[in-house]
């Protein structure tokens, strides 16, 4: 069941300010596990993808004269074994989000719907050629990802609530250029940073798994348990959490809360020590971070740009997102986990003074210290320790960094020259 979306117990925001912008980043929805693991305890195969099997593909077409033309084709997707044999019908693929994630994705989109459409009013409640300028659609370019983006949109704008015919763009990147995950194959150097602090974290954790081995060697054909081991051990985990988020029995020791969370606290420093490097930070999600500061630069300055985007991201990037920020609660990030970055004005600042003196200063105030940020977290406000002195927040609500501040805290994060930064040659990780 995913996370509420809404602020639980207490209102959205203080009367005195209006939403004006936000941008959401979820994690894609519940899939099977991205390798064969366990498998002798827990099934290879899981019949849980029926939903995203049948498709309209558009295809090229000639007619008879010869003239090109766009027709579709009904296909049905199978799963082929090695042995050349056919999976049953909803067999699912390593990785694949499963009909579970259907779910959770398209409820996380309605969620979404009822707070920024239904109770604010941020964005059009029809889905029409005119409110798409309004509107940002975004996912890493994998099918987990893309098609739990298409079931947000359709929690965001069910069948009613489209106009006919309407096709909004779904933005995808090369995977050279892709910022919505930490990107190991542009930035070269990224990598030779993680491989270097995956390294230290299985030498200073690996022994916080010894009193493991007793316990899950049985089940892993003898075999201890270790950050670097085979099968590693966030290999392990994450197989496990992904059978019990379908309600496939796993183990008992496997579900046991303590073995977990031993297991979770190494497999985070493994993942996530990196960003203790300003280096890190700079090159893994700075890139994103500083797009993202950028369009709220332009809300602020020119009114222009989306009012709402959802973008489809991935476990990494919300606590590396988190982590750059310094609010991650070193814990793994759940299935359809989600961040709402949003963009605060104050209510009386909707009209401008109309003298020229009265306007300048109004304009320059209204770009830094009357604009402010939220950041929440699985519906929870985060307060940013870059926010907290006096003049950095607004007063007596000290989760609403000013914009000013926040985009201070970005900077520091963001790469002069990303491409350059990321040579193999970089500097040290400091």
């Amino acid at each position: 069941m995913p996370a509420p979306f809404a602020p639980q117990d207490q209102p959205f925001a203080p009367n005195s300010l209006d939403l004006i912008q936000a941008f959401v980043l979820v994690r894609h929805g519940e899939r099977t596990p991205v390798r064969h693991r366990l498998t002798k305890h827990i099934p290879e195969t899981w019949n849980l993808c029926h939903e995203g099997r049948a498709f309209d593909a558009a295809v090229l077409e000639l007619s008879p004269e010869g003239k090109q033309g766009r027709d579709e084709l009904g296909v049905f997707r199978r799963l082929e074994r090695l042995d050349g044999k056919l999976g049953a019908r909803g067999d699912c693929l390593l990785g694949e989000l499963t009909d579970v994630g259907r779910r959770s994705t398209l409820e996380v989109g309605r969620m979404i719907r009822a707070l920024y459409i239904d109770q604010l009013g941020l964005v059009p409640s029809t889905l029409s050629e005119s409110s798409l300028p309004q509107l940002y659609f975004r996912s890493t370019n994998m099918p987990r990802t893309v098609e739990s983006l298409q079931q947000l949109m359709t929690g965001l704008y069910p069948r009613p609530f489209r106009a006919e015919g309407i096709r909004p763009d779904v933005l995808t990147r090369d995977g050279m250029d892709e910022t919505l995950l930490p990107n190991t194959m542009g930035c070269r150097r990224l990598g030779v940073l993680w491989a270097e602090f995956a390294k230290a974290a299985a030498k200073k954790y690996n022994p916080t798994l010894h009193r493991l081995d007793e316990k899950l060697s049985l089940y892993l054909d003898g075999e201890p348990v270790r950050i670097d081991g085979r099968p590693r051990a966030n290999g392990i985990l994450d197989t496990v959490r992904a059978a019990q988020a379908h309600g496939i029995p796993v183990p008992s020791v496997f579900a046991d809360p303590a073995v977990q969370e031993t297991l979770e606290k190494a497999v985070t420093h493994e993942w996530f020590d990196g960003y203790t490097s300003p280096e890190f930070r700079r090159i893994s999600l700075g890139p994103l971070l500083a797009s993202l500061s950028g369009r709220l630069s332009e809300m602020v300055g020119k009114g222009k740009g989306p009012k709402l985007g959802i973008m489809a991201t991935h476990d990494t990037t919300l606590a590396g997102v988190l982590a750059c920020l310094d609010v991650f609660n070193n814990r793994w990030p759940d299935f359809t986990a989600h961040i709402a970055l949003e963009l605060f004005r104050p209510a009386s600042d909707s009209a401008a003074p109309s003298s020229s003196s009265s306007l300048t200063s109004w304009f320059r105030r209204s770009q830094s210290t009357s604009h402010y940020v939220r950041l929440r977290y699985q519906s929870r406000p985060l307060t940013l320790p870059a926010c907290a002195a006096d003049g950095d927040h607004l007063p007596g609500f000290p989760e609403f960094c000013t914009l000013e501040a926040f985009q201070r805290a970005v900077q520091k994060v963001t790469p002069r020259d990303w491409t350059e930064e990321c040579r193999v040659s970089g500097g040290s990780s400091e």
